[in-house]
């Protein structure tokens, strides 16, 4: 939940883009809810070091978010058109993640792992260019913050998601926070 406050920040910083008290209010309310979203159950088995260390990589998940989301904001900015900038990192953005499965893997594994994942990988392949480049295409237009958090409301789909076909529980709590989330 802290991405779209973290991309308010560094797009202040690095983009000069200032947001009104309004603006940053609904921010604060979006970031609230998808950690409130987002806290354990309270018959949690885990411990407060492991609760504690969830946190420090949510909170560092969080500021990688917001630092790749100002990158992608001045990248859809520069470039003669928003689609110069979009196609490019598609068409690049497979080298380094084959190259380093290649190398960890090596070549047999690495033909083998794509023939078993080409079709539920294609499928996630299209579903991440269509849901990317619509991101990608809103920084161009939009405050960088305001697009982080109508990415946010990605958890509310995962977890419907959840309790529709893994019979995970969403229960009071979650219900708010993700009408509150959408609203």
């Amino acid at each position: 939940g802290s991405a779209p406050l973290l991309t308010a920040i560094a797009a202040s910083l690095v983009l000069g883009e200032h947001l009104s008290p309004i603006a940053i209010a609904g921010l604060t309310i979006a970031s609230l809810a998808t950690i409130v979203f987002a806290l354990p159950e309270k018959n949690f088995g885990g411990s407060r070091r492991v609760r504690n260390s969830a946190l420090l990589w949510a909170m560092a998940t969080g500021a990688c978010v917001a630092i790749y989301n100002v990158i992608d904001a001045q990248g859809v900015r520069s470039g003669p058109s928003q689609w110069s900038f979009i196609v490019w990192l598609f068409v690049l953005d497979w080298i380094g993640i084959s190259t380093i499965t290649l190398v960890t893997r090596g070549p047999m594994e690495f033909a083998a792992s794509a023939r078993r994942a080409l079709w539920p990988g294609l499928g996630a392949g299209v579903c991440s260019l269509v849901s990317f480049s619509m991101a990608l295409y809103g920084f161009s237009i939009a405050p960088v913050a305001y697009i982080s958090a109508m990415r946010e409301t990605a958890v509310v789909f995962a977890a419907a998601m959840g309790w529709w076909f893994l019979r995970e529980g969403f229960g009071a709590r979650r219900t708010f926070a993700a009408v509150v989330l959408a609203a």
